[in-house]
């Protein structure tokens, strides 16, 4: 039986405190275009609600390497990012409906197919882009969708190191929220673990950052594009449902 002692230890957040977080990560996300604004109030409450439900679990999780406000924040930007991916095209049927009939059948055919061969030419370059890091490839494509909480497949871990793929399955379990912090902990064992290296998550950090900015001047040299972290998640987002559609 715990001690009252040891029971106080345990990780609390008051409902109130959790809201104000939530709310100051859903603006962000506001501000910056990825949730329309008529959609915050919801936006808020069903992380909330999926948060507050899952306290529990969540705070248990919680090992003391941050501040219990930095590791909800980075709870609550996750969740908020699963949110945006769910209803994403949701929100884009109810802006087109709210079109008028005329700007419909006049503009909206031609604008979706232009940004749909956009979209299709910049996954494309992407997928170039990847190729080229000398024997890395495999390696950033899986850290990045790692990074970025973007699905990963047995393919991803066997193109990296065939022979660890159930130990790098382990230890890169995305049932958990993670923190970036906690992330890259995760990515610095299984280089220690398939490399047989001893590297620290700092390490790791700057690796996977400098990779991502070579990435992305590739993508945007001589002013071709414009892509920043956010549209990278996207890419690799799409370049991830296009892998799936092949294979299938």
């Amino acid at each position: 039986m715990r001690s009252k002692s040891n029971q106080s230890l345990k990780p609390v957040i008051p409902a109130e405190q959790l809201m104000e977080i939530i709310k100051k990560v859903v603006s962000r996300y506001v501000a910056k275009g990825s949730i329309p604004s008529r959609e915050a109030s919801d936006a808020e409450m069903s992380v909330f609600e999926k948060f507050w439900n899952n306290r529990e679990k969540i705070l248990s999780a919680f090992q003391g390497k941050s501040q219990l406000t930095t590791y909800c924040i980075a709870v609550a930007n996750r969740m908020c990012c699963e949110f945006i991916r769910k209803e994403k095209k949701h929100w884009n049927q109810l802006h087109e409906a709210m079109e008028t009939v005329a700007e419909i059948n006049n503009n909206t055919h031609h604008l979706e197919t232009e940004k749909d061969v956009h979209f299709k030419h910049e996954v494309k370059r992407l997928s170039n882009a990847l190729q080229f890091f000398n024997g890395e490839s495999a390696k950033l494509n899986l850290f990045l969708k790692y990074y970025l909480d973007i699905p990963i497949n047995d393919r991803d871990i066997k193109d990296y190191h065939p022979d660890s793929a159930r130990s790098i399955s382990s230890l890169l379990s995305q049932n958990e929220p993670a923190s970036k912090g906690e992330k890259f902990e995760q990515l610095a064992e299984v280089v220690n673990a398939v490399e047989e290296k001893s590297v620290k998550s700092d390490s790791v950090r700057m690796w996977l950052n400098s990779r991502m900015t070579t990435l992305l001047n590739r993508l945007n040299g001589n002013g071709i594009s414009s892509h920043n972290h956010e549209s990278l998640t996207i890419l690799m987002e799409l370049l991830t449902s296009k892998t799936k559609s092949t294979e299938v």
